[in-house]
């Protein structure tokens, strides 16, 4: 896959992807995507790599399965190194995102890490085909320049 392709402004972001322009600018202020100027300033507009916009599809479909954005956030370093792991070697057997609730003394957590196996082995875990989720972000972006 081809991941150097052109950097996109939210605006284009929310349009291609169907993800709303409120929730963009929450994922880059929550730091759940990484940008490279998550405040950008005044006038400026927000500009997404390729890697930000598997990070902010990914954390679109999780908020359409339940999860908040704040829960979101408590992962997001984690999700974001398993992505960029995923990212570097597509080809792996371990393409699965998967998300792991727990609960412990502090309260409920949730864990993240990378399946080979699509099916959750508990109920309430979330899994996440990232090779089509790459997938579908490529034919979204190639089908609309």
């Amino acid at each position: 896959m081809n991941y150097s392709l052109p950097i996109l402004t939210a605006r284009e972001v929310s349009e291609r992807y169907e993800i709303p322009l409120r929730a963009l600018k929450q994922y880059a202020e929550l730091g759940i995507v990484k940008l490279a100027k998550p405040h950008p300033g005044i006038g400026t507009a927000r500009r997404f790599s390729i890697k930000n916009i598997v990070q902010a599809y990914t954390a679109w479909h999780l908020q359409i399965m339940g999860v908040n954005q704040k829960k979101i956030s408590t992962v997001s370093n984690q999700m974001i190194y398993e992505l960029n792991q995923f990212l570097k070697d597509t080809e792996t057997d371990h393409r699965y995102l998967v998300f792991l609730p727990s609960y412990t003394e502090c309260g409920p957590m949730l864990d993240v890490a990378r399946s080979n196996t699509p099916r959750p082995l508990f109920i309430g875990i979330v899994s996440i085909d990232l090779l089509v989720l790459c997938k579908n972000v490529n034919h979204l972006l190639n089908r609309n320049e």
